[in-house]
């Protein structure tokens, strides 16, 4: 069903990676889920040795860029979206309540200092909640648009649109999100 990497806390309070794979084990009569089935394993040393040099890699690269940057948590998107399986992509980008449930759902986890100038006024914790104050109603299309894409696979997602500031203040920006 799916796999991700994650970070478990060992007996002895150590932190571990683990490489996981999930799969459904069983399913009730109507086909839902049941149980779910974990097979994990620990990654090595040497794997996350490595892991660590590129995470200084990207962090290096994420704060020296003149480009913002946003690292966005989209998970708590898709059980809004789940109720609308049954509409289309223009219905939903059609109803400005529904788009703003999914942007109050869209955590932002971690920014650069480039978008704390541009886009936070200078107030990095203002910027750590969800990207609602981000996307004027005229852009609401964009956003949802890159959510399909981001849910859909697709590698990069690129829009030229009109942003906010936290104080409301307009933004032109080449909207960029990708996997």
């Amino acid at each position: 069903l799916w796999s991700d990497q994650v970070v478990r806390v060992g007996r002895n309070h150590n932190t571990l990676l683990i490489d996981a794979q999930f799969t459904v084990g069983r399913r009730d009569p109507g086909g839902a889920p049941v149980e779910i089935v974990e097979i994990s394993q620990p990654i090595s040393g040497a794997r996350t040795g490595s892991s660590l040099e590129g995470e200084h890699r990207y962090r290096t690269l994420f704060h020296a860029m003149p480009t913002s940057f946003l690292e966005l948590d989209i998970t708590g998107v898709r059980p809004i979206l789940a109720e609308f399986r049954d509409c289309s992509i223009e219905e939903i980008r059609s109803t400005p309540e529904t788009v703003e449930r999914m942007m109050r759902a869209t955590r932002v986890v971690d920014v650069n200092d480039h978008a704390i100038e541009t886009f936070g006024d200078g107030d990095r914790a203002g910027m750590l909640d969800c990207v609602a104050p981000f996307w004027p109603l005229e852009s609401y299309g964009v956003y949802v648009d890159s959510v399909m894409a981001r849910l859909n696979e697709t590698p990069r997602f690129t829009r030229e649109t009109t942003m906010t500031t936290l104080r409301g203040r307009p933004v032109h920006a080449i909207f960029t999100a990708s996997l």
